[in-house]
């Protein structure tokens, strides 16, 4: 009896490895069982049906981790060929086409979101202004250098790489992605 309760742990920690390091329940044949306890199989499928809603939202957050992670890099890339083509780096680019035309916040635009934010500001307005003005300048330059980018997959030529894309902003142009 312990012999068999012993072998039993092994399948079970067997697996529980495998799951650890990523490998597919599937590389086990169908009919092959992950564990058995006392005389009864626990099937690969008994499992991932158990998990389908857990592995449904995993499954849902690695699309979106991979397709932020594609569109930085298809951004980083228009980036730099547009650098290139002006002879400048990336910095003077988004110096030259962001930074300088993003104007200062206001003191009003400061005011108007302490207002609107109140519930959710810890601290008086003095304490946390400085703080608000760099939250709503920082908001600005993401704006201004989305539309930047928005610019640059426009002009993209049917012979880059990047038309293999869709790009998921509405855009209908070269950059796209797909899944």
């Amino acid at each position: 009896m312990g012999e068999r309760v012993i072998r039993q742990v092994a399948v079970l920690g067997g697996f529980m490895l495998l799951v650890a390091v990523g490998l597919p329940a599937a590389a086990h044949a169908a009919s092959e069982p992950l564990a058995v306890v006392d005389g009864m199989a626990i099937s690969s499928e008994e499992v991932e049906k158990s998990l389908a809603g857990q592995l449904s939202k995993l499954e849902e957050q690695i699309y979106n981790l991979k397709r932020q992670k594609l569109d930085a890099l298809i951004n980083e890339k228009l980036l730099e060929k547009e650098a290139a083509k002006r002879k400048l780096t990336v910095p003077a680019l988004l110096d030259a086409e962001v930074t300088s035309k993003v104007g200062l916040v206001t003191e009003q635009e400061i005011e108007k979101f302490h207002q609107e934010n109140k519930a959710q500001i810890k601290g008086e307005q003095a304490q946390v202004r400085e703080q608000i003005r760099s939250h709503l300048q920082n908001q600005k330059l993401c704006t201004v250098s989305g539309f930047i980018i928005m610019i640059l997959l426009s002009r993209l030529s049917d012979n880059l790489f990047f038309k293999k894309y869709w790009y998921q902003a509405g855009q209908t142009g070269n950059v796209s992605l797909r899944s």
